[in-house]
């Protein structure tokens, strides 16, 4: 018996896709270490958190892309010698993108109600050293 030849040719991509979703996991796991040659994502978490997300906001110019969060505390306030209520922005969940000279990284802090909140950093490999970054963010909040 002879098969007509689209009817063939959808027997064969249906294979395609039926071996594609098969092996979807192990597919993606490689693309994904391929992406991770070049793209770096770092976790911050506990103080290390905040350090991070102090550094960005004071010391690395924003790009104005997404929409801003504040917040206020009580804080200390030196020149008036005391304590009062101080807004702040501060990074949200949703993806910011930050520029250190050339450099750019895309930042964005976490939370759930289960877990602390904590901040990861995107960034291209070799454009920042987690280690450095991590050592200069904790300099700048101690």
């Amino acid at each position: 018996m002879h098969l007509p030849d689209n009817i063939a040719a959808m027997a064969g991509a249906g294979l395609g896709i039926g071996l594609l979703a098969s092996c979807w996991t192990q597919v993606k796991q490689v693309l994904m270490r391929i992406v991770g040659l070049a793209i770096v994502q770092v976790t911050f978490r506990n103080e290390a958190s905040s350090a991070v997300a102090a550094l960005l906001t004071y010391r690395f110019k924003k790009v104005r892309t997404s929409f801003p969060s504040y917040v206020a505390a009580s804080k200390y306030v030196r020149p008036l010698h005391r304590t009062q209520h101080v807004g702040f922005e501060m990074l949200s969940e949703v993806p910011a993108i930050f520029l250190d000279g050339w450099r750019f990284l895309i930042a964005r802090m976490v939370s759930s109600p289960q877990a602390p909140d904590y901040t990861t950093v995107t960034f291209l490999r070799w454009t920042f050293d987690p280690d450095a970054f991590l050592v200069r963010a904790m300099d700048e909040y101690n």
